[in-house]
């Protein structure tokens, strides 16, 4: 056979190239010179309506804001406090309305703002939530360790009477 023709034969030959070009997808925000484009069409996870809009405070709450960013078209600011906050300047309201066509320096200034959002909030209310959160799986490991404790006695107490039966049998077959 040919050379192209064991490659052919080879599934992994035939999809090595497939494979290559689908990791660099993602829209890279901060150096957009270095982005490749995808000529394959749109991804699997596409919706009928390709326009994404995401609410400013999911985009502000999530640990993984920057995929947010790079897959949204609009961000709504529907939060009163954020509106009103003194960070939210009339040009970030504009910049949020159309990301795909911002530039490098607009979408750092997105970033700071986000930033500055959570700085401004304080640890304050992700403490609340996590200490309440705590306090739950404390109750529930305390209750679970109680559980344990209470089943290794009733083990105990079961080999206990176990060794106690052995023991009366041995005194009974040896006086007998």
């Amino acid at each position: 056979k040919q050379w192209y023709q064991r490659r052919v034969a080879i599934t992994a030959g035939v999809f090595a190239d497939v494979a290559k070009e689908t990791n660099n997808q993602k829209l890279n925000l901060i150096n957009p010179a270095k982005f490749t484009r995808s000529r394959e069409g749109y991804s699997d996870g596409a919706s009928l309506s390709l326009h994404k809009t995401i609410p400013a405070r999911l985009f502000i709450d999530s640990e993984d804001h920057l995929d947010l960013l790079s897959s949204a078209y609009t961000i709504e600011i529907k939060d009163e406090k954020l509106l009103d906050s003194k960070h939210t300047t009339i040009e970030l309201k504009e910049s949020l309305k159309d990301i795909k066509v911002l530039g490098k320096r607009e979408i750092k200034n997105i970033i700071k703002w986000r930033e500055k959002i959570l700085k401004d909030e304080g640890p304050e209310e992700k403490v609340d939530e996590d200490v309440e959160m705590e306090e739950e799986e404390e109750d529930e490991e305390t209750k679970i360790e109680h559980q344990i404790v209470e089943l290794q006695t009733a083990e105990k107490a079961i080999k206990r009477q176990k060794r106690k039966k052995y023991r009366l049998r041995l005194c009974v077959d040896t006086t007998a």
